[in-house]
């Protein structure tokens, strides 16, 4: 069983965590407010570096005053230090806020935990709107003494945009070799982007050239299976034709040569009478063949005994 003397232990540490509680988040309203008024007179100061000239606004010839640029940039160095500190105060508030509630009753408070994350998101806006507005007021100052310098030939100015006590030509000097080094740059990538996008176009060609040669390949694989089946199509259709052809020229020369057998006497005559002889027989007997003329008629040989008349008896 718990005693009365933890309960009392334990309220006394929630009443402690709860005084401390509202005693950061009254220390970060007053660092947030403080960083609000801070940022707005940062944003007018770029605002007066950058902005046309209008009345009551100070006019070009006194923005490039050496004067008027020693002050800017005293206020910057002020204002950039000034909120910088506010800021890394604030960061800490809000880590003391986290640790402070770490490991007691409030971790699990709906309120408290949205309070925590609503310190913790204005403290990233207010960091975020600083860098920006300190990398803007720094170019506008750069271009400031840029000009300063272009028109301060009669009188030499001596404006530092940094602690190290270079002077007003040495600082254009250097400004404009980064400006050389900026300009080398975007062509260096440039000339990658080129590069890259004709390495690009180039492993596009390679691909499109595999494959037209991988298609070549298969054809050329194919072509010789359907060449030997074609060859053998016409050398069949060839073959056919030529032993027809054989059969009609023998049939043509064995009708010419029995039809010049027929018309006149020849020796070839005789040779196609001894291959194809044609008897034919009768009561008398066997007829001879002769070779006859074309008006002559072929005379059967008839015995003399046949030819006479039986005798009766």
């Amino acid at each position: 069983l718990l005693s009365p003397l933890f309960f009392v232990e334990m309220s006394s540490d929630n009443s402690f965590i709860a005084r401390n509680w509202e005693e950061l988040r009254r220390r970060a309203r007053s660092l947030e407010s403080d960083i609000n008024t801070k940022l707005l007179n940062f944003s007018k100061l770029g605002s007066s570096l950058g902005g046309p000239p209008q009345l009551g606004v100070i006019t070009d010839s006194e923005r490039r005053d050496s004067e008027y640029l020693s002050t800017s940039q005293n206020r910057f160095e002020t204002l950039s230090l000034d909120i910088q500190t506010m800021l890394d105060k604030l960061n800490d508030i809000n880590e003391q806020m986290s640790d402070l509630i770490r490991g007691s009753a409030y971790v699990k408070n709906p309120a408290v935990c949205h309070t925590l994350e609503r310190h913790r998101d204005i403290l990233l806006d207010y960091s975020h709107e600083f860098k920006r507005t300190h990398a803007n007021i720094k170019v506008l100052l750069e271009r400031e003494v840029l000009f300063t310098s272009s028109i301060g030939d009669f009188g030499e100015c001596k404006i530092n945009l940094s602690n190290d006590g270079l002077n007003n030509r040495k600082s254009d000097f250097l400004l404009k070799e980064h400006d050389h080094i900026k300009s080398s740059d975007r062509l260096l990538d440039d000339q990658i982007g080129i590069a890259l996008a004709t390495k690009e176009s180039l492993l596009n060609q390679k691909l499109g050239l595999k494959g037209v040669a991988k298609k070549l390949n298969t054809l050329t694989k194919r072509y010789p299976a359907v060449h030997s089946v074609m060859q053998k199509i016409h050398m069949r259709k060839r073959r056919d034709v030529i032993i027809l052809a054989s059969v009609i020229v023998i049939c043509f020369i064995v009708i010419f040569l029995y039809d010049q057998a027929r018309n006149q006497c020849c020796p070839m005559f005789g040779i196609l009478a001894v291959l194809m002889p044609v008897p034919i027989m009768s009561d008398f007997g066997s007829y001879d063949l002769i070779c006859v003329n074309k008006n002559e008629h072929i005379t059967p040989n008839i015995p003399s005994h046949s030819l006479t008349k039986p005798h009766r008896q």
